[in-house]
């Protein structure tokens, strides 16, 4: 799960950075560089981004919204679902 967990934490800067862009100002150039390192540190493990990315769009929220004990959650439930258990 701490996998997981950094991704939650990258995907949440990389949505405000995300914002950060879109707004008028500030420092454009610093906010590209490091969506840049983000993305490229999320390519690494991609796996790990799925979860997180599975449970906002289940609880039909913002990643910015979620916890690392939605995502568990949403793991939990998922599996169970599925037929498999998990064990945290």
């Amino acid at each position: 799960m701490e996998t997981v967990v950094e991704a939650l934490t990258l995907l949440k800067r990389q949505a405000g950075l995300e914002a950060t862009l879109g707004m008028r100002g500030g420092t454009r150039v610093a906010a590209e560089q490091e969506l840049r390192i983000i993305q490229t540190r999320l390519a690494t493990y991609p796996e790990a981004a799925k979860p997180a990315l599975g449970a906002a769009q289940s609880r039909r929220c913002s990643i910015l919204e979620l916890t690392a004990e939605d995502v568990e959650n949403w793991v939990v439930d998922t599996a169970a679902k599925l037929g498999y258990q998990v064990v945290v």
